[in-house]
């Protein structure tokens, strides 16, 4: 009864908003802590809750136990293998998902979930096998309902809800869109996005988009809308590549990024004059002069989503700002200047010379961000949400205490450092090689790590500071590298691309230098 009481104990502290349901989930398992209907409710209401999910597994097992066969064992099982997920054992959410697709083999998520588990465990080719055939499903499917209704093919851009509720996956999703249907990796449809106004993260970031996609803004309409598209939907996750393997955004995103820059295509969004021009006349009031430049500058920290858990799966891509403070005089040495973006729950920067603070300022707005990430000389940041927006309008990025491991969605132009691992056994830093074996290939959850005895370190203050300077020198042409650092860079990219999908992973010289433990196994 002690996990039970300590999980009383976190329900007590949440706020209010439903505290009397909560309360009585929790009396109910009490009073019958072995009944299937008060593990199954108390299971569920912990499993679908971030806080909770991680205390899930008892009710979730003590209700599927009484195999019972009915709506809620979808749930059980469903959560049950999201528990392993997020507690690395992959092996066990792989039968879990296999349970799921082998009892319900008309739900196409399923099919998707077991091919998700598929790519963690580093089977790519089966991966691609079971993502081809789900998005193949809802292409029939979607294209059978628009025959059958007599209208042109019309799709609802999945998952809707993450498009429009965060601007990193506004900007993430609608980039890989736009560019893929370009380039003729995705079958012409007029491709449709639910976005409603007073739910949408950034309505400026999003009317950017209207050229590509149909949005459906108003409020009263957004229901309707998803009724209509209930059959009729495209899923953004997935891609299929010219080589024929179907990949997670995660990879496809690399490759994408990568054929843009070959084929030297021009940036897919352009800052709209009105924002470009009231974004400038801001800068103006604020002190920076006619004719400066700016790098902008967010680092992802903890507050805004309240990730106060310590399994949260976004963790380890937060920073420190602290440790940015000397890439931040770098670029004011040069003459430049620095607009920090973000929201008022961040630490607050020093005060320091041709440093705006924007994050925690009045004149934060929606046009404003979009302005920030789009116009600015180069974009500083983490594996975040406005890095996305920036790297959609071309912007060249400097990407720091870069995470997951595996994922790298780099262009030409672009210079990125990553977290690095350290095993807890013998305190020794994990190579490359070791840090991109599955299940740690891609792996965000903190438990994974901690399943396989390994800890994430920060990119160090000095690391931070080099790779912006290599930044600049790029875009002053006064970047140089020797032999030797070029030859490095080669032996990385090999081994940070253990599938051979071509990613481009222009990363900084001076990490490489300073890391040779990352080629470790390669260099002898």
């Amino acid at each position: 009864m002690g996990q039970l009481a300590s999980v009383a104990s976190n329900l007590d502290s949440e706020d209010r908003t439903g505290f009397e349901t909560r309360k009585a989930l929790w009396e109910r398992l009490q009073a019958d802590p072995e009944g299937y209907e008060s593990n199954r409710d108390f299971g569920l209401y912990c499993a679908m809750r971030r806080k909770y999910l991680a205390v899930s597994k008892p009710y979730l097992l003590k209700a599927l136990s009484y195999e019972r066969e009915d709506e809620a064992t979808k749930e059980l099982l469903f959560y049950l293998a999201e528990f392993y997920k997020l507690t690395g054992r992959y092996d066990l959410a792989y039968a879990t998902f296999h349970d799921l697709r082998r009892r319900y083999p008309r739900v196409v998520n399923y099919a998707i979930f077991l091919a998700d588990m598929d790519y963690a465990l580093g089977r790519i080719k089966e991966a691609s096998e079971g993502y081809r055939t789900s998005m193949d499903i809802m292409a029939y499917c979607a294209k059978a309902v628009s025959v059958e209704l007599g209208e042109p093919d019309k799709r609802l851009l999945l998952p809707n809800g993450l498009i429009y509720e965060h601007i990193g996956e506004t900007a993430h999703k609608l980039d890989l869109f736009v560019k893929a249907r370009a380039m003729g990796l995705i079958e012409d449809f007029e491709a449709v996005v639910v976005a409603p106004e007073d739910k949408t993260a950034n309505m400026a970031l999003m009317q950017c988009y209207s050229k590509y996609v149909t949005l459906v803004t108003d409020p009263d309409a957004a229901d309707a809308a998803m009724d209509e598209f209930a059959k009729r939907r495209y899923h953004l996750d997935y891609l299929t590549m010219p080589n024929g393997l179907t990949l997670h955004r995660e990879l496809a995103y690399g490759v994408l990024q990568r054929m843009w820059s070959d084929q030297d295509r021009p940036p897919p969004l352009v800052t709209p004059d009105g924002i470009r021009e009231r974004g400038w006349d801001l800068l103006r009031r604020l002190g920076v002069p006619k004719n400066a430049w700016f790098a902008a500058l967010h680092v992802r920290e903890p507050g805004f989503y309240e990730e106060d858990v310590a399994w949260d799966h976004n963790r380890y891509r937060n920073g420190r700002i602290v440790d940015y403070l000397d890439a931040i005089r770098a670029i004011t040495d040069r003459g430049g200047w620095v607009l920090r973006l973000g929201d008022p729950t961040m630490s607050p920067l020093p005060e320091m010379d041709r440093v705006i603070d924007y994050a925690r300022s009045e004149h934060r707005s929606d046009w404003m961000d979009v302005f920030g990430m789009s116009q600015c000389r180069f974009f500083v940041g983490t594996a975040s949400g406005p890095m996305n927006v920036a790297r959609a309008f071309c912007v060249p990025v400097a990407a720091t205490n870069y995470f997951a491991a595996g994922t790298w969605p780099f262009s030409l132009g672009d210079v990125f450092i990553h977290k690095l691992h350290r095993s807890k056994t013998d305190g020794r830093l994990l190579s490359l090689r070791k840090a991109l074996e599955p299940p740690l290939l891609a792996a965000w959850n903190p438990m994974v790590y901690d399943a396989c005895d390994v800890e994430v370190l920060d990119n160090s203050p000095e690391d931070i500071r080099d790779a912006v300077i290599e930044m600049m020198d790029m875009l002053d042409g006064t970047y140089t590298e020797s032999q030797e650092v070029a030859r490095l860079k080669k032996v990385y990219r090999t081994v940070a691309d253990p599938y051979g999908l071509g990613f481009l992973l222009p990363v900084a010289s001076s990490f490489l230098e300073r890391n040779p433990h990352l080629l470790r196994e390669v260099e002898g």
